[in-house]
């Protein structure tokens, strides 16, 4: 009856959504329709680790086994756009505007308990896997830097490039979370990474923020620690890198989409442009103290 009426997609959580659990849950869903005895499943209570929680079994679908490969992997180097700023800066609004440009953001997708933002773009793997390494609610980093190396290698060479097209003519991929400025290092050993940072003054992220009701590490105070470890990145590396400020970009937009294309190596057929164009420009703007 599950294989007839089920969605297959709907056999498997998308959150750690890996080839290799697939695989796990395909042969046993097929020994179990096929009257054989089920593999065994160890469920064990989840493990804390630091703020966030995994299972041992979700530590396997984003922790690599063995020692680490090289960080050129198995196929063709991929070309990543991080867009990068705190949570409630705009980074949705960015990310957006590249995704409808023809950047390769793949899903699916965050979901937050805002109207005005419809979609994060921010892919649910990434933000799983970085939540693994890293605390939303400190903004600590609870791996070290051959840990973290490994972990985002294995993100990298599974679902990443299963989800996505690694031809040289290909456009680039965009990536987007809060969690990747703790580790710019590695995603630029990792990728040929670009960062398009979205800049927006701290009070306007804490209005946004609050009118959220999210924790307070999402907006000023986590905004603060995130900034400065960008910033720390780009004046100590030679990772190339845009700034957007969100508040021009919503305002005039048709001035700012050029120059953000070309650093991203997009060139967006007309009909992409007015697309991009539109989304952009239903954006709220800067929003005032105490906005509800």
């Amino acid at each position: 009856w599950v294989r007839d009426k089920a969605p297959k997609s709907a056999l498997f959580d998308a959150r750690l959504r890996t080839r290799e659990l697939e695989r796990a849950y395909e042969t046993a869903l097929k020994r179990a329709l096929d009257g054989l005895r089920p593999c065994h499943m160890n469920f064990q209570k989840p493990v804390a680790i630091g703020a966030a929680k995994i299972t041992p079994t979700d530590r396997a679908a984003v922790t690599p086994d063995g020692a680490p490969s090289e960080a050129e992997g198995p196929g063709p180097r991929i070309s990543l756009v991080l867009v990068c700023g705190p949570w409630s800066s705009g980074t949705s609004a960015v990310a957006g505007l590249l995704a409808r440009a023809g950047l390769q953001a793949p899903g699916p997708y965050v979901k937050v308990n805002d109207p005005r933002t419809s979609d994060t773009y921010e892919m649910k793997a990434f933000q799983a896997v970085l939540r693994t390494l890293a605390s939303e609610q400190t903004l600590t980093r609870l791996a070290d830097a051959k840990g973290s190396m490994a972990t985002l290698r294995r993100f990298r060479d599974g679902l990443l490039r299963s989800s996505v097209d690694t031809v040289s003519s290909s456009p680039p991929v965009m990536l987007k979370h809060g969690l990747a400025a703790l580790f710019l290092s590695e995603l630029a050993e990792l990728f040929d990474l670009r960062i398009v940072s979205v800049l927006r003054p701290l009070s306007d992220i804490e209005n946004t923020r609050r009118r959220r009701k999210w924790k307070p590490s999402f907006g000023r105070m986590g905004a603060e620690v995130i900034y400065r470890a960008t910033f720390d990145h780009l004046i100590n590396s030679k990772t190339p890198f845009y700034m957007v400020r969100y508040e021009q970009l919503v305002s005039h937009p048709e001035a700012e989409m050029n120059g953000l294309f070309e650093f991203c190596g997009v060139a967006p057929t007309p009909a992409d442009r007015a697309s991009a164009l539109e989304f952009i420009s239903r954006r709220p703007g800067v929003e005032a103290p105490g906005a509800k």
